[in-house]
Order: structure tokens, then C-alpha cells, then sequence
């Protein structure tokens, strides 16, 4: 309570993306109901159900999130 917030860095070759929850795919641009995920970088889903190019939802930087 009386000690300064730490903010701890995102370890190198994890990424946070937004998911769909009913697939398990990236989510597609402007989707509400999407949750942010982390994944190690080889591990990421490399498509949305809507476009396989999408490119808006794929990587989140931990800023963004908060």
C-alpha cells in the first residue's frame, strides 16, 4: 500500500494479442468481445476467422493495454 507501483516489462519473445473467444483466432478489427491473450512469439495464431491479412489486432504492446 505504501510502496511505489512497479511496472515490469514484457519478457522478449512474449507478445499480448486480442483473441476470439469463440475460435481461438486473432480477433477481427473492432470486435467487442475479444480478450487479450499472451503468447510466446512462435505460438501466436496467425489468422483471424474474417481475413487471413489482417494485421490491426495482431500485436498489442503492453502500454496499449493499460
Amino acid at each position: 500500500q505504501d510502496r511505489p507501483e512497479v511496472v515490469r516489462q514484457q519478457p522478449r519473445g512474449i507478445v499480448t494479442v486480442r483473441i476470439d473467444p469463440q475460435t481461438g483466432l486473432l480477433a477481427k478489427p473492432g470486435q467487442t468481445d475479444a480478450l487479450f491473450e499472451i503468447f510466446r512469439t512462435e505460438f501466436v495464431p496467425q489468422k483471424s476467422p474474417a481475413s487471413s491479412n489482417s494485421r490491426d489486432n495482431r500485436l498489442v504492446l503492453p502500454e496499449d493495454i493499460f
